[in-house]
């Protein structure tokens, strides 16, 4: 069986829900290592036992809350040094994104970015990995290993299993060199709205929908777990609310594009 880990990314003592979310691919294509650092980081290992990791490596250090990137890969690259594995799994976020990159360039391989599908094959693994606007999907494939594969929110459905992980005390030694870039404040946007990335159901409407029509369509979907989108072309010098309800013109206007509009 290949050695898969799982990175599972911590905010403010959560866990990253994309990390559950993955673990229902990463389950099938071998034994699963939950890797989880900074506060909550053993309630997250014990969480994602649930969801079919048979081993989880924590530490509860602040400073992987305190420092941005560089305390994490520090931890992931010693951790490889000892067991390493055939295939690293991350989450599509700005965190883990800034470690991952590091860690491939600490051990001198590749990665695979806004996967939706990760797969095994003669011998490696290979990513899906969405393009011009998900209308074309291509298949990448990891020529050294350990693959990392970095997948997008919402790509698999979480599920439990059952079972424990067996959890274990990560040692990790922060040189000061890591400790450059601090955390200072964390801002979180207050919403009232399902944020695009976590909706189950996405409207899209381009500018032949009414704000009158999408407003319907948005009732019918349930408001609770579905956000607007736009994924046709949009007229910059058009009002925002043209293309959705009220309720919905805030993000009409972030995802507004300066493209000629055809």
């Amino acid at each position: 069986m290949a050695k898969v880990w799982v990175f599972g990314e911590m905010s403010e003592g959560k866990l990253n829900a994309t990390a559950a979310e993955i673990m229902a691919r990463a389950r099938e294509l071998g034994d699963v290592t939950v890797i989880t650092l900074g506060a909550g980081a053993k309630a997250a290992a014990a969480l994602l036992g649930k969801h079919g990791a048979k081993n989880a490596f924590v530490n509860e250090d602040p400073a992987f809350d305190e420092f941005l990137a560089e305390p994490a890969t520090d931890a992931l690259a010693g951790l490889h040094e000892k067991e390493p594995p055939d295939l690293i799994l991350f989450s599509f976020t700005s965190d883990s994104r800034d470690i991952a990159g590091r860690l491939g360039a600490r051990l001198g391989v590749g990665l695979i970015s806004n996967a939706s599908d990760v797969g095994a094959k003669d011998g490696g693994f290979t990513a899906k990995v969405p393009y011009f606007g998900g209308a074309k999907v291509a298949s990448v494939r990891a020529n050294a290993k350990p693959a990392i594969v970095l997948i997008r929110p919402k790509s698999f459905e979480a599920s439990e299993t059952g079972g424990a992980a067996e959890v274990k005390e990560l040692t990790v030694s922060i040189p000061g060199g890591s400790k450059r870039a601090r955390v200072l404040e964390r801002v979180v946007e207050a919403s009232e709205k399902v944020k695009l990335e976590d909706a189950k159901v996405v409207i899209s409407g381009g500018w032949r929908s009414s704000p009158e029509r999408l407003a319907v369509r948005w009732v019918q979907a349930g408001r609770s777990s579905t956000q607007a989108g736009c994924r046709t072309r949009c007229r910059s010098d058009r009002p925002a609310n043209q293309y959705a309800p009220a309720s919905t013109s805030r993000l009409a206007s972030l995802v507004r594009c300066s493209t000629r509009w055809g």
